[in-house]
């Protein structure tokens, strides 16, 4: 909700379709965590030591929010498409009317919203993969150990990749895009050693890590196809935005005064 707010209040047209099309998405997500819950009911409800009482209560409360996504994620992506088509006037500004740089443009902004979105498929799945088969099964061996550091290092890699498009760095891109291969055999590894529990939900959340990884290093390898073609300066962040928007102001400045002393110097014959 918190990025979907920003990119309508910057009216970032890309990024706001693809946040919409998240949420429907996790609707589906949340239809196939309702199917895991029937399921396991259905395993356990001939056990005579359980109780199955917490289990529907999260059953009913699981339809509940299911739906009332799906029916959020409906209305959002129709006014998503309609808001769109005011956004493209923003670019223009910014940008100007080249459609190769808006083309660019157009990249970046996707792979800056999947760098976003890595936070939750890749790092926080990862840290939930840590907790609930490594470190309560209690053993540690070389790929928990592989893992761990590939999960600590997954934040300062997404980092990296976000400063490697706004240096135009290509050795920071291809150090981002060899890391997010990592990733992605660290992905396939869990995949394969947690099919045989079938919980749909927790594959669903691995294979979408590993197509957004796929996705990121890809729109990674365009965006650094795009470097030093003038871009540069509409990728800045922070301190390096602030500069170039003040060289920018001084460079307009310049020629500004030096209009006004030809103009003050010239003799009328």
């Amino acid at each position: 909700m918190l990025f979907l707010f920003i990119k309508t209040i910057q009216q970032n047209a890309a990024e706001v379709c693809v946040l919409a099309i998240l949420y429907v998405l996790c609707a589906i997500l949340g239809g196939l965590q309702i199917m895991d819950s029937q399921r396991w009911m259905a395993v356990l409800k001939y056990a005579t030591t359980i109780s199955l009482t917490p289990l529907r209560t999260a059953l009913t409360v699981e339809i509940v929010l299911t739906v009332l996504l799906g029916l959020f994620s409906l209305s959002f992506g129709f006014m998503s498409y309609k808001m769109t088509g005011e956004f493209g006037w923003m670019i223009y500004k910014k940008i100007g009317a080249d459609q190769a740089v808006k083309q660019m443009y157009t990249v970046f902004q996707y792979f800056v919203l999947c760098l976003k979105i890595d936070i939750f498929v890749e790092f926080l799945v990862s840290v939930f993969y840590l907790i609930q088969f490594v470190i309560k099964s209690g053993e540690m061996d070389w790929h928990s150990w592989v893992f761990l550091v590939v999960t600590v290092l997954m934040l300062p890699n997404l980092y990296l990749g976000r400063l490697a498009v706004s240096r135009e760095s290509r050795m920071q891109m291809i150090l981002f895009i060899f890391f997010q291969g990592v990733v992605i055999f660290e992905f396939v590894l869990v995949l394969t050693q947690t099919l045989s529990d079938s919980w749909y939900i927790w594959i669903c959340f691995v294979i979408l890590g590993i197509l957004f990884a796929v996705v990121t290093s890809i729109l990674g390898a365009i965006c650094m196809h795009n470097f030093e073609r003038g871009l540069h300066a509409y990728v800045q962040r922070g301190a390096d935005k602030k500069k170039n928007a003040h060289m920018g102001n001084s460079q307009d400045q310049f020629q500004m005064n030096k209009q006004d002393s030809n103009v003050s110097w010239h003799i009328d014959e």
